[in-house]
């Protein structure tokens, strides 16, 4: 049932981006937010996982941003601080969108679980992806759909996830 429900919220909410305006993105700071939901896969097993995160950067040009941010995932409780890079595939221009983007977060995760092994899994944290971004009518507020692979130890948890970059 949760499956279904991400899915029609994330199926609606690409369709209304989609159906609204154009803006490119301008330089300046920019932040954003969102959730990414996927498997971990790791020794222990295959364990859902939800994840929150916000960055907060500069954008150079409509085609390239630089930032950092952080994320808590809830059911495999690590911390991820990390560095994000973000290419528009296609040039950016007013008359398009939206646009696929590559986006690479690279950082530092540890756990977070409360007890003898607080801290205990801690190192590398690197996580490609790609997306589309939607552009809207909305000052500069963008949404962004995308699949990714998180790294971290020894897990492997391929997620999709949805943005909200303002």
């Amino acid at each position: 049932m949760k499956k279904i429900f991400f899915t029609t919220i994330l199926l609606l909410t690409i369709a209304g981006a989609s159906a609204q305006g154009f803006n490119i993105p301008k330089k300046g700071y920019v932040g954003e937010a969102g959730a990414a939901f996927g498997i971990v896969v790791a020794e222990a097993g295959v364990t859902p996982s939800i994840g929150m995160f916000t960055t907060h950067g500069y954008q150079f040009s409509p085609q390239f941003f630089l930032g950092g941010g952080v994320m808590l995932t809830r059911n495999t409780k690590l911390l991820c601080t990390y560095i994000q890079t973000n290419f528009a595939l296609r040039k950016v221009t007013e008359s398009r969108s939206s646009f696929p983007y590559m986006s690479i977060n690279a950082g530092y995760a540890f756990s977070t679980w409360s007890g003898d092994s607080f801290g205990d899994d801690k190192g590398v944290y690197i996580e490609p992806r790609l997306g589309w971004s939607f552009n809207s009518k909305l000052g500069n507020l963008r949404y962004d759909v995308f699949a990714a692979v998180s790294m971290f130890d020894i897990q492997f948890t391929p997620k999709i996830g949805l943005a909200f970059r303002f």
